[in-house]
């Protein structure tokens, strides 16, 4: 029982610090579609590491994370991200929940063969930045809109919301 106790905790610590990792590239020029392409795998890597990162934690490593997703976000022909008034009005005046926005967006659609299903799309990039805000809770301000995409998920009504935003 006491190995079986220290495997699970050592799995568990190393799947911790695996979470907190993420190294820049060594190159990060960005220009041919290629380049793009073959930044996907750092680009997940860095969504994950935002997204399991305290925001009060390694503040000046998170604006460099954020700079190098936006770089490549802003510059992919392979992802295109729809931030409209409506989906994207709970997210818009705080960087740091449009940015879980745009990169909770960015992953589903790397992970789902470049998607281009906006309301999929639309419903992981909501996911994400709740996610973001439960984690965070504790660092920021309360958000009411959030909590309501809180109340609706918890509904199961997120996808009802999502659609009818998405309309107009």
């Amino acid at each position: 029982m006491k190995k079986l106790l220290t495997t699970l905790f050592l799995a568990l610590l190393s799947m911790g610090s695996y979470a907190q990792e993420f190294d820049f590239p060594k190159s990060m020029v960005m220009e041919t579609e290629g380049d793009f392409t073959s930044f996907e795998s750092k680009v997940l890597e860095a969504i994950a590491w935002r997204a399991n990162t305290p925001v009060n934690t390694q503040v000046e490593k998170r604006k460099k994370v954020n700079a190098f997703l936006l770089q490549w976000m802003s510059g992919t022909p392979t992802v295109s991200i729809l931030v409209n008034s409506k989906v994207g009005a709970p997210f818009m005046d705080d960087p740091e929940y449009l940015m879980s926005y745009m990169v909770g967006w960015t992953e589903y659609s790397i992970t789902h063969n470049h998607s281009k299903d906006d309301k999929a799309c639309a419903k992981a990039a909501v996911l994400h930045v709740i996610d973001f805000y439960e984690k965070n809770k504790d660092f920021l301000n309360k958000r009411g809109s959030i909590e309501k995409l809180i109340k609706l998920k918890k509904k199961d009504k997120l996808d009802e919301h999502i659609a009818k935003s998405l309309e107009g």
